[in-house]
């Protein structure tokens, strides 16, 4: 028998002691050690332990929550959604054993100490009791082991004890019963009590449906180890994100210090300019009232002299030496008393600081030119529509549905204009160019992105977040045809056998037709304005084959690929449409060689190339529309 992942735990002795008891050996809620009695261990639907006592005692209203992840379960039937848990008991005396610490005690003789046990009776024996063991006939040929070896040893089987029939309680269960009402272990008298074939019931080999069990556990534990690690690596993304967060809001810190910063720096040296255009102002105001001071007082000077000297002229008693300075003093005076000269101040106290809205404009400016934008977009829930078919050189509409993991807006505190967002359409050739894109109008969540398509094939349409790709779309570019003319174009087809088809599976259809006839539709052939091609499995050639039709009538077969699983077929078809002859013609475009001409074709509104795949699950195809 392998190991189970809990025996390996054991001897490896990665879990503590007292750890393990508590997880596998002791009740959730009283913490004893599960026993054979009122403490059985009983198994609840999350897998956690409850003794028997326990669970009648926490059981409201056939309502059972779990101590251990709170989780509550519908018990109106304990026993089938909390059945008895028999494993314990084996791996309980499996610990007992190989735990160094623990003393084993005789199970007859409870004062002495055990030194055998006993695989048939499942029971822990003293020397004395060994010994009578061995000479009672009933018990003379059992499997006894010393229990120093079993410590030293990984023998698991020495400790499982046979699980005895609750209705005939010296009988082991031994058979099962396979019946959709029954299932469960019988032993050989249920069987012929209760669980006869003849009654529909149907006996298997108890240890056969075990290890088949044992199997699909095995598988399921594989899988839920897949998922863990799955799961593990989610969290692991998680932590890379907290941490990306994290640096992400420090390098915005710094962002906004440095603006700031700067900000500061040139509201300064504003502050610094506006000081000296004052300073400026002021000395220009006092260098022109100064001038004017100092040219009056020259003024008052002469004035004060001039009269000093006249007025002791006039004292003088000599009347003619009056006479002879006379008409200097009266020419001096004269001039005085007639020179102009400003009677105001040549400056005022006339300047200021203007601020007028400064405040309330600066902080509505400042408000509306700095926030702070977040994005929850979370790429499976956001989605973009579109539409049937994009045309070379034509611009179309794509409407973007971006949600958060709750599926709602996933704009915070600012809108999309704020938003660190690219949207672009990569061509082919792996050049991308940016999208026009508004919120589309009423709707907080969804973007109206303007795509234009610059050549035919495949394109994509890839949404990102500061360089976090959150969306992308795949789609086909079609050369968009125009009338009247001459239009050609070319596909590249691929198949790939994944296993084989049943009798006449579609597989892929390539043609032409109007928007109408296209649709919803999974095929336009039989359409009234529609001519393709498909391929398909062909009964009588039991392989994947090219038919080209109309009116019923079949224009052109060929086998393409066997229809066998890993076949595989790469063709490149060329398609010419003449609007004029009202002609559609195929070629295989590699040897240039015209393979089928459709004829009445109805160029009298606009067709469009289609291209389809079918039965993905069975084969698969990719087509890509080429540059020619």
């Amino acid at each position: 028998m392998a190991q189970c992942a809990v025996t390996e735990t054991i001897l490896n002795g990665s879990v503590a002691s007292e750890q393990f008891f508590h997880m596998f050996l002791k009740c959730h809620i009283c913490n004893n050690e599960f026993d054979e009695g009122q403490k059985h261990t009983r198994l609840l639907p999350c897998l956690h332990s409850l003794c028997f006592e326990c669970l009648n005692k926490t059981k409201v209203n056939d309502q059972l929550q779990c101590p251990t992840c709170n989780v509550t379960h519908s018990v109106s039937n304990v026993d089938e959604t909390c059945p008895r848990d028999n494993t314990r008991r084996d791996l309980m005396d499996f610990v007992k054993v190989k735990h160094s610490l623990m003393t084993v005690c005789c199970s007859v003789c409870p004062s002495e100490i055990a030194i055998h046990r006993c695989t048939q009776c499942a029971e822990f024996l003293c020397d004395d009791c060994q010994k009578a063991h061995m000479r009672v006939s009933a018990t003379r040929n059992h499997s006894l082991f010393e229990l120093a070896e079993l410590k030293k040893s990984n023998n698991v089987e020495a400790f499982c004890r046979p699980l005895m029939c609750s209705k005939h309680p010296d009988t082991a269960l031994n058979k099962y019963c396979t019946k959709t009402t029954c299932r469960k272990p019988v032993c050989v008298n249920c069987v012929i009590d209760n669980c006869r074939e003849a009654n529909d019931h149907k006996i298997e080999n108890i240890d056969s449906v075990a290890n088949a069990k044992r199997q699909l556990m095995k598988d399921q534990i594989s899988n839920t180890e897949d998922i863990s690690k799955q799961i593990q690596s989610i969290i692991n993304e998680i932590k890379d994100e907290q941490n990306e967060i994290l640096s992400m809001e420090k390098s915005v810190e710094d962002e906004i210090d440095k603006t700031f910063d700067s900000l500061e720096h040139i509201l300064w040296n504003r502050r610094v300019d506006l000081k000296k255009t004052l300073k400026s102002n002021v000395l220009s105001k006092q260098s022109h009232l100064k001038a004017q001071e100092d040219n009056l007082r020259k003024m008052k000077l002469d004035i004060e002299e001039s009269n000093k000297f006249a007025n002791q002229a006039v004292s003088c008693p000599s009347s003619p030496a009056v006479l002879q300075v006379y008409p200097t003093i009266q020419n001096k005076l004269n001039t005085l008393g007639t020179q102009y000269f400003d009677k105001k101040p040549h400056e005022m106290a006339t300047f200021g600081f203007n601020t007028k809205g400064l405040h309330s404009e600066f902080q509505t400016k400042l408000v509306g030119m700095t926030n702070i934008w977040s994005v929850s977009a979370f790429p499976p829930n956001c989605k973009a529509d579109v539409g049937n078919i994009l045309e070379q050189n034509k611009s179309a509409n794509v409407y973007v549905k971006l949600r958060d993991f709750q599926k709602l807006a996933p704009f915070k505190e600012s809108g999309l204009n704020e938003t660190n967002m690219d949207i672009v359409v990569k061509d082919p050739t792996g050049n991308e160019t940016k999208c026009w894109r508004a919120m589309k109008k009423g709707s907080t969540d969804e973007l109206k992105v303007t795509v234009k398509p610059t050549m035919t094939g495949r394109h994509a349409l890839l949404i990102r977040i500061l360089d976090r790709l959150i969306l992308q779309m795949d789609f086909e570019s079609t050369p968009g045809l125009k009338y009247p003319g001459r239009y050609y174009y070319a596909i590249k087809v691929d198949i790939k056998v994944k296993k084989p088809l049943d009798k006449s599976n579609l597989v892929f259809e390539l043609g032409i037709a109007r928007m109408s006839a296209i649709g919803n539709n999974l095929v336009v052939e039989g359409s009234k304005f529609a001519w393709s091609m498909i391929g398909a499995h062909h009964v009588d050639c039991d392989s994947i084959c090219l038919h080209i039709a109309h009116n019923n009538h079949l224009l052109y077969h060929e086998v393409l690929t066997k229809n066998e699983t890993g076949s595989t077929m790469e063709r490149v078809f060329g398609f010419l449409l003449d609007t004029k002859s009202r002609q559609w013609k195929v070629f295989d475009h590699k040897i240039e060689k015209e393979i089928c001409v459709v004829e009445s074709v109805d160029c009298s509104e606009n067709l469009y190339p289609v291209v389809a795949g079918n039965n993905p699950n069975s084969v698969e195809v990719t087509a890509t529309f080429m540059k020619v």
